[in-house]
């Protein structure tokens, strides 16, 4: 299922933003695409390589995802591709795609694309349609969300962006590499993270601290058989 992510953004850095996009220029966004995808896509795109604008948004994304606990919880990641910022102007979409497999981080680097993120940078109610729908566990689910938040959802997924009919749609996109590949092993480490954390906000008493050694034992010693090296 996917993370919908709150409290992602400082009013500061949201304002910094949006001010950035507002003087930015984007380009086509099929140049960033791979062959069939490309056929699909039609946005626009403002990259963080050549561009102060993108590479400011980028640091700010990049930092605000560092320090959300639960994000991080939920998805362990080793490391991220930079943010895209893409624009919708009415009558664009996305159509049925899956993500590339692996993404260039440079240098001779490849990051694996386990998770995808889409950080919503539009007012839901000045833009309809463009829709996030992801295709996933045989269901679909259609995603719209407030100014500054996100969704992290599997990059393996089928998913598009709706025809915009009206406004102008902006949004922030990336790709995760996790520390642990299989999906179902990074929900079960999240699903004890979450009660170890309930656990904590207990009264202390020292059956909560054995219990707390013993889920903390189990949860550290899966990380240890699943890691990815």
């Amino acid at each position: 299922m996917p993370l919908h992510v709150i409290q992602l953004l400082t009013k500061e850095e949201l304002e910094t933003v949006q001010r950035t996009i507002a003087s930015a220029t984007f380009g086509d966004g099929a140049v960033t695409s791979g062959v069939i995808a490309r056929q699909a896509k039609h946005n626009q795109e403002l990259s963080p390589e050549g561009s102060e604008g993108g590479a400011l948004i980028n640091q700010i994304l990049t930092r605000a995802f560092s320090r959300h606990a639960i994000y991080r919880a939920w998805a362990l990641p080793r490391e991220n591709t930079a943010f895209i910022v893409n624009r919708y102007e009415e009558g664009m979409y996305y159509d049925d795609h899956v993500d590339n497999g692996v993404h260039d981080f440079g240098g001779g680097r490849w990051v694996r694309s386990d998770l995808a993120i889409t950080v919503f940078l539009s007012d839901p109610s000045t833009y309809d349609g463009g829709e996030l729908v992801i295709d996933s566990d045989r269901e679909s689910n259609m995603v719209k969300l407030r100014v500054g938040e996100a969704v992290v959802y599997p990059a393996t997924s089928i998913h598009r962006v709706e025809r915009v009919r009206r406004g102008v749609r902006i949004a922030a996109v990336c790709w995760v590499e996790s520390l642990i590949r299989d999906g179902a092993q990074r929900a079960l480490l999240f699903d004890l993270a979450t009660v170890i954390e309930t656990t904590l906000r207990e009264e202390p008493t020292p059956q909560r601290q054995k219990t707390l050694t013993s889920l903390s034992k189990v949860r550290h010693n899966l990380l240890r058989m699943w890691v990815d090296r």
